[in-house]
């Protein structure tokens, strides 16, 4: 179980999946980290997402497992809070590291740049801003243009701004 209150069952052998296995075996899960799996996600759309403490995911095959929620009722809430406009799923919580892209100007040159995240503030739209130990923080807005939420989303970002100055 995760902290979102589900749980996932391989449909291949009707028990709980051996996430090590999966990463060592299946093409669709081939990039995380075998050893270093932090677990199962829902997305925003809905979709089953496995992931590693890197930071990489995997979007899991829509017919490979089953997931089951532990408390129907909290599924209920949070669909009444969607219908009526109080559900925001945010990239990120409080103390994990996103990733900003510096620009040529900066006083380090262009790169990228861990932020922990400190506190997010959502506004009556549903936008939100992800404050770090920067000075500006980070709008909803901003997130896969320049802030990421893994270093390897920043790096490519970065290679293609790089392309395109040349």
């Amino acid at each position: 179980m995760n902290s979102m209150g589900f749980s996932v069952i391989d449909r291949r052998t009707n028990d709980y999946p051996r996430t090590d296995e999966i990463a060592l075996t299946e093409e669709w899960a081939k990039n995380l980290i075998y050893c270093d799996i932090e677990g199962f996600y829902i997305g925003e759309d809905g979709a089953l997402i496995l992931v590693d403490d890197c930071g990489n995911t995997a979007y899991c095959p829509p017919d490979r497992f089953d997931v089951v929620f532990d408390d129907p009722a909290r599924v209920s809430e949070w669909a009444k809070a969607e219908a009526e406009g109080r559900l925001v799923v945010l990239p990120c919580k409080s103390g994990d590291v996103i990733y900003q892209l510096r620009g040529k100007k900066h006083a380090n040159g262009a790169g990228v740049a861990p932020r922990r995240v400190s506190c997010v503030s959502v506004w009556g739209d549903g936008s939100y801003s992800v404050h770090h130990q920067g000075m500006t923080p980070c709008t909803s807005r901003d997130f896969g243009k320049t802030w990421f939420l893994t270093k390897n989303e920043a790096e490519v970002a970065l290679a293609a701004e790089g392309e395109q100055d040349d």
